[in-house]
């Protein structure tokens, strides 16, 4: 959602003073305080996604 925010924010044409504003206001994601580039999302969630997927095909997989 955060990137799609992101480009709602500066398709807006709003003042680059405002858009300095936004992460003060929670409007950014940040990772021990730097913020996440989209690339970086996308990676983070595909590795979470993968890790779930591998436990959930793992955890099917063992007999009782």
């Amino acid at each position: 959602i955060d990137p799609l925010r992101q480009e709602m924010f500066e398709s807006q044409n709003l003042p680059p003073q405002l858009l300095a504003l936004l992460p003060q206001f929670g409007l950014r994601v940040t990772l021990f305080g730097q913020p996440v580039s989209m690339a970086q999302e996308i990676a983070i969630v595909s590795a979470f996604g993968a890790l779930m997927i591998s436990l959930a095909v793992w955890m099917f997989n063992r007999q009782d």
